[in-house]
């Protein structure tokens, strides 16, 4: 293993080492699940509504499935890109340290020192249960700047957390 040049250092390590475990967010995490009722329901009303209320009135048929195809239309491209968004979000754990990677078209990297794990703990609601979200608050020495709000799999990052706590 030879390098050329101390710039290809950084570049070298990082094909080399690979994470103990990464994190994901997960794409359930953006849709709030009142909101997404809210909004099928609500568009699926303007559809449906005005073909049993006026079934001879075309004009105010034709405004109800255009206003509710126009807002299923909208809540589903902004799901879409905030899912988009999230899928490329990710927490890489190191021995020594701690990576969050995200952005679409431009790439963030933020790091923190990965030392003195005091504890950790998962906090999920039902929906989050239901499709296995959830945050992971860890209390460490110092100062903690990665997030781990809606991750998937949030149990078996505490697993490993303690595992690592325990070493």
């Amino acid at each position: 293993f030879v390098v050329y040049n101390t710039r290809d250092i950084p570049y070298v390590w990082r094909i080399i080492m690979k994470p103990n475990y990464v994190a994901k967010k997960s794409a359930w995490g953006v849709v709030n699940f009142w909101v997404m009722v809210i909004c099928i329901v609500l568009g699926a009303g303007l559809i449906v509504a005005p073909l049993l209320i006026f079934p001879d009135n075309n004009l105010i048929v034709t405004i109800g499935i255009i206003a509710g195809a126009a807002i299923l239309a909208v809540f589903f491209t902004i799901v879409i890109i905030k899912i988009i968004i999230i899928k490329h979000m990710k927490v890489e754990f190191y021995d020594d340290k701690v990576v969050q990677k995200w952005g679409v078209f431009s790439r963030n990297e933020k790091q923190c020192v990965f030392v003195g794990i005091r504890q950790v703990e998962v906090k999920q609601t039902l929906w989050g249960r239901i499709v296995k979200m959830g945050t992971v608050q860890v209390d460490v020495i110092g100062h903690w700047d990665i997030d781990l709000d809606k991750i998937k799999y949030p149990k078996r990052l505490r697993s490993y957390l303690s595992y690592s706590m325990d070493q």
